[in-house]
């Protein structure tokens, strides 16, 4: 696969993620969520247009999303297809001005712009890459060193703010370890259905994926969303960089990583301002 095609993909992954964030958002707003969730019974849901769109925007973004960006994958680092991802505050930007009404501060576009071409410098200096060496006591690692986040729980009584920052934090490390176990997935195995699901790392990748998103979900029910989204979507950008040194032994690139440090910190500050 082409390195165009390829930054194609990983594009349309995180717009078609984009548009799956502003259906589940849409869809909320006319939901009540407190009774969907203490349904006793399937058959007592009410099917509205609001559930639909927000069952369309949850299929979107956790599922379909997924397929072009697997594809990305065979032929860039995931790293990079971790710093692609952040042009989806972009898209959410613009989508939730389009379809939302929601208000664009101005401090937004000068970010958004650094976010695009940043981007834009790192597609142009990536190469196809293969996986020639995989350090796999590091890998283990970096899987389950996010869950040393969960030791201060079982030391002392935490805040409600400080339990949102660290399941966030574990959401966004699980999350930034999901596009590196992804992309390992697809080079191992391959892009075709009987390849890859005959890779055990795809089953692996389902399941950080899983654990990152019930974190998010945990997170949210502790703190605001300002606290909780910069800190997940920052590190699941930084997160595979870090993981790139350890277990590929990437070399040091100085502008690719200090641009891939530079999208995480616009991305935090955007969301910060929201």
């Amino acid at each position: 696969m082409t390195k165009l095609w390829s930054i194609v993909l990983a594009l349309l992954g995180i717009l078609l993620h984009s548009i799956g964030i502003i259906l589940q958002k849409k869809g909320t707003s006319g939901l009540n969520l407190k009774e969907l969730l203490n349904l006793k019974s399937i058959k007592d849901i009410k099917i509205s247009s609001y559930l639909i769109t927000w069952v369309t925007g949850l299929v979107l973004a956790y599922n379909i999303s997924v397929i072009p960006t697997a594809m990305a994958s065979e032929g860039l680092s995931p790293e990079v297809v971790s710093a692609i991802s952040g042009l989806g505050i972009v898209f959410i930007l613009v989508l939730s001005r389009i379809f939302l009404s929601e208000k664009i501060y101005k401090s937004d576009i000068p970010l958004a712009m650094i976010i695009v071409v940043s981007i834009y410098v790192i597609c142009l200096s990536q190469q196809n890459e293969s996986i020639d060496y995989m350090d796999k006591t590091a890998f283990f690692a970096l899987t389950f060193a996010p869950f040393l986040l969960l030791i201060p729980f079982f030391k002392r009584r935490l805040s409600n703010k400080t339990k949102a920052v660290l399941f966030s934090s574990i959401s966004g490390l699980t999350g930034g370890m999901a596009y590196v176990v992804l992309n390992i997935a697809i080079k191992k195995g391959g892009i075709s259905l009987n390849e890859v699901f005959s890779a055990v790392y795809i089953y692996e990748y389902i399941i950080i994926g899983f654990i990152s998103g019930a974190f998010l979900q945990i997170a949210y029910k502790f703190g605001d969303i300002i606290h909780i989204v910069p800190i997940q979507m920052s590190l699941t950008v930084i997160y595979p960089l870090i993981c790139s040194y350890f277990i590929f032994h990437k070399t040091i690139s100085v502008v690719q990583d200090s641009l891939i440090l530079l999208i995480a910190l616009c991305c935090w500050i955007i969301l910060r301002h929201h």
